[in-house]
């Protein structure tokens, strides 16, 4: 049982593991042939490995740079706010990364590709950003699936990272902030029903 067969049990993608088994590139290398680097915490993400080592590589560089950039800088003036990542879209800017990603998608389903990029923001984006609502990683969307979503791209426009320009459509969850005890003032209907008493001066005294 390699590693492959394990990540591929993990995920599902049994149709995969004899592709894997049989592979003849050392752990961790590309498809250029140069080893992948490792993650600081060593265990190697999902992903990082030929034939799509260099797809993952710049689905990690944008999502670090969409943290520095977006979500880190908002967070500084609304430190309660989420950003909920809800779909990914990817693009090959090159012949070549254009034929990786349509292998990639062709090869995977869309619950396993989902999984893959599931992992990829839980191990870049550490704080104020949520996956609960993400959909799916693919190329093409129809409009009417991103009507309700933002698209974060024009920021990031020199993030193309290995041949691969990718937009995140998301929405911010704002959180609205609570008045402090001492600012509440009671309103009309919370007065209702208590006894005011009235001090009258007119003419004929104080009553």
């Amino acid at each position: 049982m390699t590693v492959f067969s394990e990540l591929a049990k993990f995920l599902g993608l049994t149709e995969a593991i004899d592709g894997y088994e049989n592979h003849s590139q050392p752990l961790g290398t590309n498809h250029t042939g140069s080893t992948a680097s490792s993650p600081t915490n060593g265990t190697a993400p999902i992903g990082l490995y030929d034939p799509y080592a260099a797809l993952w590589r710049s689905v990690d560089n944008h999502l670090s740079k969409f943290m520095a950039e977006c979500v880190l800088t908002h967070r500084i003036y609304e430190p309660s706010d989420i950003f909920h990542i809800v779909r990914m879209q990817v693009v090959g800017t090159t012949a070549e990364s254009q034929a990786v990603l349509q292998r990639f998608l062709d090869e995977f389903r869309p619950d396993s590709r989902r999984r893959a990029t599931l992992l990829a923001i839980q191990r870049t984006c550490s704080q104020g950003v949520s996956s609960t609502r993400f959909v799916d990683f693919n190329r093409d969307f129809e409009q009417v699936d991103l009507q309700e979503t933002d698209a974060y791209a024009a920021q990031l426009s020199e993030a193309k990272h290995d041949g691969y320009e990718i937009t995140l459509h998301g929405e911010w969850e704002l959180q609205q902030a609570v008045p402090s005890a001492a600012a509440t003032v009671p309103t009309p209907s919370a007065l209702s029903g208590l006894p005011i008493d009235l001090e009258i001066h007119d003419a004929k005294g104080t009553r």
